[in-house]
C-alpha cells in the first residue's frame, strides 16, 4: 500500500476532515485531497444506497435524476475544498461551475449512475478528478457499493484499494493486474439504445468474435477505471452533447496512468472534456482494433442539414400515415420540463440526449437512435388520460408547430404498444397545451 493510501485510510477512520493539515503547495496533498473526499463522499452514499429514500427524486434539464443525497455531498466536498484552498473552484455535477484555464479546479460527480443507484445495483461511483492549468493532475474513483477506490496522479501510478468490508485486511493493488492479450476480447459494453450497435456487438458474439458482452450500467467513471484491471475494453455510444469536466476526464486520466487507452470511432484518443460520440477503452490495443472493426461507420451528422431544410421525403410520409399540420400529437411529460414564456405561451423543451429507436426513413433506412438527429421530443398519435401518473402533465402539439420551425418527423420503434413520432425541434422548444396534470 502507498504511504499516501495508507495515510489517506488511517485519517479518514479517525474522522480527521478531508484535506485537513495539507500543504495545498504539493500535487502529493492535492492527491491525498482527492482520495479523502472521495473516501468521505463514497461512505456517506454507502451508509444510504440501502436506506429508504425517503427524499422525493427530481430532475435535471438533461431529464436525468439527481437526490438531495447528492447535493448534500457536493455542498459538503465544496466545503472541504474552500477550507484547504479558497482561490480554487468546484465544478459540481449538481451544483455546476466552470472550469478555469488557470490554478486548480476540482471537478466532482457525487453519485455517477444515478439511475443505479436508485435500483441498488453496484455499478455507481463517486468521482473526484483534479486540475492544474486545465490539465488532471490527480483522480480517484469509489465504488461505495463494493467498497473500492482506484486512484492515481501524475507523481503516482493507479492503485486499487479493496477497503475492509467482512473483517478482513484491506487489499491493495498495482494496476493493471495484468495484460493477457485474448483471442476474443471481452467486452463491457455501456447500456445503449442503439439498435445497430447492439445488434452488430451481439452477433460478435454469437460468432465467437468476442468472448463475452456484458452490460452492468451505471457509472462510466467507474467502467473507465476498471478498465485498467485489464480484463475488459469498454464501448460507450456517448450522446452528441459533449462531456464536462466531473464526466469522463477522471476515469480516462485513471485508464491512462495504467498504460491504457480511450479512442473515439475512428482510433484516435478523445478529450475527456470535450468528447461527443463512441468510445472504446481498454488496455489492449489489439482488443481495441477488433471491436474498431466491428462497429457500424459513425452516421453523417444530419441535425444542421435538417434544422435548415426539410427532406423531400417527409410529405411522402406525412401522406402515409396520414398526419397533416393540423394533427395533433401527445405527450405525458414532468411540469419541470413545461415552461410559460414572456408572450404567455406555453411550451416544452426539446431532450438534448434522446434514447429511442427511429428509423432513418429520409436517408440510410437505418435504425439509430434519435438523438443523431438532434434535439426533439417523442410524441404519440394517441390521447390517453391513463399515462398522466401522479407527477406528470399530459399535452398536446399541433403538428404545424413542429414543422414550422424547420422539425422533422421519424417513426419511433421502440415503442410497441403506440404509434410514436421522434420529432426534432430545432428551436428547442415547441408549443404545448396542457391537458391534464397528474
Amino acid at each position: 500500500m502507498s504511504e499516501l493510501s495508507r495515510d489517506s485510510l488511517q485519517r479518514a477512520r479517525r474522522g480527521v476532515l478531508p484535506g485537513v493539515d495539507l500543504d495545498p503547495a504539493t500535487t502529493a496533498s492535492w492527491h491525498q485531497l482527492c482520495v479523502e473526499l472521495a473516501l468521505e463522499a463514497g461512505a456517506t452514499v454507502r451508509d444510504a444506497r440501502h436506506r429508504a429514500l425517503n427524499d422525493k427524486t427530481s430532475f435535471k434539464e438533461d431529464h436525468s435524476p439527481t437526490t438531495t443525497l447528492e447535493l448534500g455531498v457536493e455542498n459538503a466536498m465544496r466545503a472541504h475544498l474552500a477550507a484547504f484552498d479558497p482561490t480554487a473552484v468546484l465544478v459540481g455535477e449538481e451544483t455546476g461551475g466552470t472550469l478555469p484555464d488557470e490554478g486548480y479546479a476540482v471537478a466532482v460527480d457525487p453519485i455517477d449512475g444515478t439511475w443505479a443507484f436508485l435500483g441498488r445495483t453496484e455499478s455507481i461511483a463517486t468521482s473526484v478528478t483534479v486540475f492544474r492549468d486545465r490539465r488532471v493532475i490527480a483522480a480517484a474513483v469509489c465504488n461505495p457499493a463494493t467498497a473500492e477506490i482506484i486512484h492515481a496522479s501524475i507523481a503516482q501510478p493507479t492503485e486499487l484499494v479493496q477497503l475492509s468490508a467482512l473483517g478482513e485486511d484491506d487489499v491493495v493493488v498495482a494496476l493493471p493486474l495484468e495484460r493477457r492479450e485474448s483471442d476474443r476480447p471481452l467486452l463491457n459494453l455501456q447500456p445503449s439504445r442503439d439498435v445497430a450497435l447492439v445488434s452488430m456487438l451481439t452477433q460478435a458474439w454469437s460468432d465467437r468474435v468476442l468472448g463475452t458482452v456484458r452490460s452492468p450500467g451505471g457509472s462510466p467513471a467507474w467502467s473507465l477505471a476498471v478498465a485498467a484491471l485489464g480484463t475488459f475494453t469498454y464501448v460507450n455510444s456517448w450522446g452528441p452533447g459533449g462531456s464536462a469536466p466531473h464526466d469522463l476526464a477522471g476515469g480516462v486520466f485513471l485508464l491512462r496512468c495504467a498504460g491504457g487507452e480511450v479512442t473515439n470511432r475512428e482510433g484516435k484518443p478523445i478529450d475527456p472534456l470535450t468528447h461527443s460520440g463512441l468510445f472504446v477503452a481498454g488496455l489492449h490495443r489489439a482488443a481495441a482494433q477488433t471491436l474498431l472493426s466491428l462497429l457500424p461507420s459513425a452516421p453523417a451528422p444530419r441535425s444542421e442539414a435538417m434544422s435548415s431544410a426539410q427532406p423531400d421525403s417527409l410529405a411522402t410520409f406525412l401522406a402515409e400515415q396520414g398526419l397533416s399540420p393540423d394533427t395533433l400529437l401527445y405527450r405525458a411529460t414532468l411540469p419541470e420540463f413545461v415552461s410559460q414564456t414572456e408572450d404567455g405561451s406555453t411550451r416544452i423543451s426539446a431532450h438534448p440526449d434522446a434514447g429511442e429507436a427511429v428509423v432513418d426513413i429520409h436517408h440510410t433506412g437505418h435504425t439509430l437512435v434519435a438523438n443523431q438527429f438532434g434535439p426533439g421530443i417523442a410524441l404519440s398519435i394517441t390521447r390517453e388520460n391513463e399515462w398522466v401518473e401522479e407527477d406528470r402533465a399530459l399535452v398536446e402539439v399541433r403538428l404545424a408547430d413542429v414543422l414550422d420551425q424547420g422539425g422533422v418527423i421519424f417513426p419511433v420503434v421502440s415503442v410497441i404498444a403506440d404509434t410514436v413520432f421522434y420529432c426534432t425541434l430545432p428551436a428547442g422548444s415547441v408549443a404545448v397545451r396542457v391537458l391534464a396534470e397528474g
